[in-house]
């Protein structure tokens, strides 16, 4: 995940999280198994009832907008005081695909497409970390970029 590899910022890589993923790979291998590598991501941020992009990303976004999640579906939302994220009751109270037309996910995945605070341009530099990790494995057969 993209949030495992740089989980606070674009130049700190964690290292034990693509140690751990190499190793998973190096396991299927060993018995035979080819991987294609995923960017999974659900609702864009888990700010916005999903997961994907790490924190740092999503807090890009506007400040109005991003305090705005669940407009228009909602007025707002139930979060955890420690970490902001929604509590997932408040998240399962709806079904998981209206969260996709909120104005904070809309906006999010707009910030990306466009590269709008060079967004884009760190989730480059994400995958150039992944290809460059894996790039002598026979077994990876490809990546999927966004899932």
């Amino acid at each position: 995940s993209w949030m495992g590899v740089n989980p606070t910022s674009e130049t700190e890589i964690n290292q034990q999280y693509l140690s751990q993923l190499s190793k998973a790979v190096q396991m299927m291998e060993d018995k035979g198994i080819y991987a294609l590598l995923d960017v999974h991501q659900d609702v864009f941020s888990r700010y916005f009832c999903g997961e994907g992009v790490p924190d740092w990303i999503a807090k890009k976004l506007d400040d109005d907008v991003f305090k705005s999640f669940p407009m228009p579906i909602a007025a707002n939302i139930t979060r955890e005081p420690d970490t902001g994220y929604p509590t997932l009751e408040a998240c399962l109270a709806r079904p998981f695909f209206q969260y996709y037309i909120t104005q904070a996910v809309m906006d999010g995945f707009h910030m990306l497409y466009t590269n709008k605070h060079g967004v884009l341009d760190s989730f480059a530099s994400f995958w150039r970390t992944i290809a460059s990790t894996f790039a002598n494995r026979s077994s990876v057969l490809g990546y999927e970029l966004l899932n």
